[in-house]
């Protein structure tokens, strides 16, 4: 039996990974037909013959770049070959997900169906296939939450991919490294002075991300230069066709929109019918969530699972709610978010089943 379940999760995972690689068809039509960060990742239309390789080691977009610039300078590989090297690479951190998923649902036919609805659902297969950021970040994100549910919370793995991500994008490695330290506070029993050394590696860390940052923005003006800096994007996300009026929201409706608009028949087009129908399915899973994530409070706050991806959902669309107003640039920023929404909704669920099944075995011992 258990190697009939062996032979059976790898064909889920080969299916998986087909899946997952025919989204690299799709993101390169996108970009060929509407253009996008991807094609100066990869140098289109530009002179390397006066750059060297050393130009792009910076941290940033440039870590982007470094990558690409030699199969582009040296092999001189063309521009669709870059979507199924970044697909392929992003297909590491898919198919970890799915592994800790199945681990979360054990034995439970549900469970597993709603990992397979999640893992179908096809926003975080476009960005991740997609030459950029994302498809780079998806398997230390993914690395993140497989080591916290090995319990091993000071793995070294989780500090490599911290810096990684601090690497490429250092505002989303602060953030992370913010949400996590406040939920080992939080769940894990510890001394006063163990407190304290968390604390100040939280500190060191956060020192480290930001002087990346620093050498990726100019912040000279402070607190008011970042201000203008939202500004100038919400005056931008103004001209575009996927606007969408966040400035004028109320915090809330602002992570609302962030997380689950386009809702069904908001927008019209194929695109955004694929996307408005994942955001109800969404929706709809987060509203189930929410209810068991009351009624097992108890249980749950003690879970690591539970309070560390609830804190970075809520930080994470703060920090994006207030620059972008544009319903493309945010469903790009929330593929980062989606393992760890994906790996909440499983916890909440595996925890009311267990629970469920536990009050039918006393009440047939009754």
């Amino acid at each position: 039996m258990q190697g009939l379940l062996k032979k059976d999760f790898k064909i889920d995972l080969v299916i998986l990974l087909i899946y997952h690689l025919l989204f690299t068809f799709a993101a390169f039509y996108f970009v060929t037909k509407r253009g996008g960060d991807a094609q100066h990742y990869w140098f289109l239309n530009e002179d390397l013959s006066q750059k060297k390789w050393q130009d792009f080691f910076k941290p940033g977009t440039d870590i982007v770049r470094c990558i690409v610039y030699p199969l582009v300078k040296y092999f001189n590989l063309p521009f669709w070959t870059g979507f199924i090297f970044f697909s392929l690479f992003s297909s590491l951190g898919v198919i970890l997900l799915y592994k800790i998923m199945i681990e979360i649902s054990e034995d439970n036919r549900i469970l597993k169906y709603f990992t397979a609805l999640l893992l179908l659902l096809p926003n975080l297969h476009f960005w991740s296939s997609v030459i950029g950021k994302e498809a780079l970040l998806l398997p230390f994100l993914v690395l993140i939450i497989f080591e916290v549910h090995r319990k091993r919370y000071f793995s070294l793995f989780i500090f490599v991919a911290l810096f990684f991500i601090a690497l490429v994008r250092p505002h989303v490695a602060f953030v992370l490294l913010l949400s996590y330290t406040l939920s080992l506070l939080l769940v894990i029993k510890s001394s006063i002075k163990y407190k304290m050394i968390l604390i100040g590696g939280f500190g060191l860390c956060a020192i480290l991300f930001s002087v990346l940052l620093v050498r990726i923005q100019n912040f000279d003006g402070g607190f008011q230069r970042v201000l203008k800096k939202y500004d100038a994007h919400i005056q931008y996300f103004k001209s575009t066709d996927a606007y969408v009026p966040l400035d004028q929201y109320g915090i809330s409706m602002k992570i609302f929109t962030f997380y689950f608009r386009p809702l069904p028949l908001e927008k019209a087009g194929l695109r955004y019918g694929i996307i408005s129908f994942e955001n109800a399915v969404l929706l709809l899973l987060s509203l189930v969530t929410a209810y068991y994530s009351l009624k097992f409070f108890k249980i749950l706050y003690t879970q690591i699972l539970f309070i560390f991806p609830a804190i970075l959902l809520l930080l994470l669309a703060l920090m994006y709610v207030f620059a972008y107003a544009n319903f493309g640039i945010i469903m790009r920023a929330k593929m980062m978010v989606l393992p760890f929404l994906f790996v909440l909704i499983l916890t909440v669920m595996s925890t009311a089943v267990s629970h469920q099944k536990l009050n039918r075995h006393k009440s047939n011992h009754i």
